[in-house]
């Protein structure tokens, strides 16, 4: 079974140092989107936030589907019991990536195999590796 990807946005896709979209992260989404591998946006960020900076770089075009947790942020299980339902697999077919490692734990906790960001050569590293294993 091929995995799906969740990418989390603020400090993985947008750089609020920057205030700009991080063009190496775009490189992998668009590589991920040729290979055929569903991918969902899984974000706090508001949506009027996302759509303003997707205005200057048009990055949603990658995402099967946008996945905004208003009712119930991260690091809420909930928001992860909504992220599994919206990619409608099994846990352990989800990869989701976040900078933030309390996210990856409760992630984990779920089944989903989860990578913290830690930059972009380092997530195409181990995104290889999932994937490879996958086949």
């Amino acid at each position: 079974m091929s995995k799906s990807i969740a990418f989390d946005y603020y400090k993985l896709l947008y750089m609020p140092e920057k205030n700009e979209i991080d063009n190496e992260v775009i490189k992998i989404l668009a590589s991920l989107k040729r290979q055929g591998i569903p991918l969902y946006l899984f974000t706090n960020t508001s949506e009027e936030f996302v759509i303003r900076m997707n205005k200057k770089v048009n990055f949603l075009k990658y995402f099967k589907k946008v996945i905004y947790n208003r009712e119930y942020p991260k690091p809420d299980a909930k928001a992860f019991q909504k992220l599994i339902e919206n990619v409608g697999d099994v846990p352990s077919n989800i990869v989701f990536v976040d900078d933030a490692l309390i996210n990856i734990q409760i992630a984990q906790q779920f089944g989903i195999i989860a990578i913290q960001y830690l930059g972009p050569k380092d997530l195409k590293d181990k995104l290889y590796e999932i994937l490879r294993n996958d086949n």
